[in-house]
């Protein structure tokens, strides 16, 4: 697109829906780097950049909207206005003439003033908004297994469905729309059959202009978006009384609680039942009752379907449908609850002792140069691997002692199997690369180097 007889680059903004896999969509995205230069497309992805985290664009939103999202702990981090100043910078100097930011943080803006400024800022680009939507009964069910999975609570009575904001698509997607014009949001309908040959990747591809038959691409596996057991699914939601949840502050407890969750979904017991059975036919027909206004409002003023129909018909009701109960009792949560707590006791000294055992052959030889001190202090800090305030706070001990944290991990609280964040797991790296240690590398370091 041209203005004023110069090329205006346009930015493509992707507002993840919860429930339409927008982390394998990132994933894809973040493994596919040349295809989409070559197909004049910049996916910035840089970790040493401000605003991006892993391989989405979280911090874009929390500057653009001035409000926090309690997982990061780094307010004044991902407040700050240069997160902005610095996108906008790479924006303008990027070679390719389109632009891609995906962070599922973008469909919590429902407030007109959070879009407008985000189209004030960057009104001298084309911009073009792409979301996927999804049936509601499959989006509730998507919805009830990542909270779960994640620890928080999530209602699933029809009662509180019926006010579930996210799944309103008309109250979501129109505020962009006035704010962009209807040509440039593109809607796109989260299904198979609807998908361009069937596919996601190919369909998203599409989007940007980019026929992928015949293109030889990495396609991400789906395990952070596989089923769990309906089972499983049940016992979490119980333990989510107990257990602190991701976006929760208390980073030590927040960790290791993870890590309990993670066990229980990645145990081969428990996986009994399905979870799309979790609705019975007729809580899916009223789910779609409820928001069926909603649903034809959004077909005929959006996408032009004059029949008002958004998404394919409910199936027919299966013959012998299962009944599942939509809670464990009392006992059977004890008796899961006493099984798990036997295994992780098991698998923490067994890890324990393997690590010992690693460590112990190596720790009285390992001496490091100043000068390899020095650099694994410059390389952590620099890279913000190392997080300070949750070192102290977890080891009281190097707190009480005055030391500087990072030289203490560094000579040796790697050695101890301590954690310089709530997001490394230094033992557990350790043994899955275990070559650090003939290489005599700081986990940290070898990380950085690999990644």
């Amino acid at each position: 697109m041209k203005n004023g007889g110069v090329n205006m680059k346009t930015l493509y903004v992707h507002i993840g829906m919860l429930g339409t896999d927008t982390t394998l969509i990132q994933d894809f995205l973040s493994k596919n780097l040349e295809m989409l230069r070559k197909n004049d497309i910049f996916y910035p992805v840089n970790k040493n950049k401000s605003y991006v985290i892993w391989n989405h664009h979280t911090p874009l939103v929390t500057a653009i909207t001035g409000e926090n999202i309690p997982m990061f702990k780094d307010r004044t981090k991902y407040l700050n206005k240069s997160v902005l100043e610095e996108f906008i910078h790479d924006l303008e100097n990027a070679t390719e003439n389109n632009v891609l930011i995906s962070s599922d943080a973008f469909s919590s803006l429902f407030e007109k003033k959070h879009i407008i400024s985000l189209k004030k800022n960057f009104n001298k680009y084309n911009g073009k908004i792409i979301v996927y939507v999804r049936r509601q009964d499959e989006f509730i069910i998507s919805n009830f297994q990542n909270a779960v999975r994640e620890g928080r609570q999530f209602n699933i009575s029809l009662e509180q469905i019926a006010k579930f904001e996210h799944a309103k698509y008309y109250h979501v997607i129109h505020p962009w729309i006035r704010v962009f014009g209807e040509k440039n949001v593109i809607i796109r309908i989260f299904s198979e059959n609807e998908f361009y040959r069937n596919d996601l990747f190919s369909d998203f591809m599409n989007i940007l202009g980019v026929n992928l038959h015949n293109t030889q691409v990495e396609v991400p596996q789906k395990h952070q978006q596989d089923s769990i057991s309906y089972e499983k699914a049940l016992f979490l939601k119980k333990l989510s009384n107990y257990l602190v949840a991701l976006d929760d502050i208390t980073n030590e407890k927040r960790f290791n609680h993870h890590e309990i969750r993670n066990l229980v979904i990645n145990n081969n017991s428990n996986s009994v039942g399905d979870i799309n059975n979790f609705l019975s036919f007729s809580e899916r027909l009223e789910i779609m009752r409820i928001f069926s206004k909603d649903n034809m409002k959004t077909a005929k003023k959006f996408l032009k379907r004059k029949n008002g129909v958004l998404f394919d018909d409910v199936s027919n009701k299966p013959k012998g449908e299962l009944k599942y109960k939509k809670d464990l009792s009392e006992d059977e949560f004890i008796e899961k609850l006493v099984n798990l707590a036997e295994e992780m006791f098991n698998k923490q000294k067994k890890r324990d002792e393997i690590y010992a055992r690693l460590i112990s052959s190596i720790r009285e030889t390992a001496q490091l140069t100043s000068e390899e001190i020095q650099f694994n202090y410059n390389l952590i800090q620099e890279n913000n691997l190392f997080d300070r305030d949750f070192y102290l706070d977890t080891y009281v001990d190097i707190k009480q002692a005055g030391i500087d944290p990072l030289m203490h991990y560094i000579k040796w609280g790697w050695y101890e199997g301590r954690n310089p964040s709530n997001s490394f797991n230094t033992k557990e790296y350790v043994i899955e690369n275990l070559e650090l240690i003939d290489q005599g590398v700081n986990p940290l370091v070898h990380f950085k180097m690999n990644s």
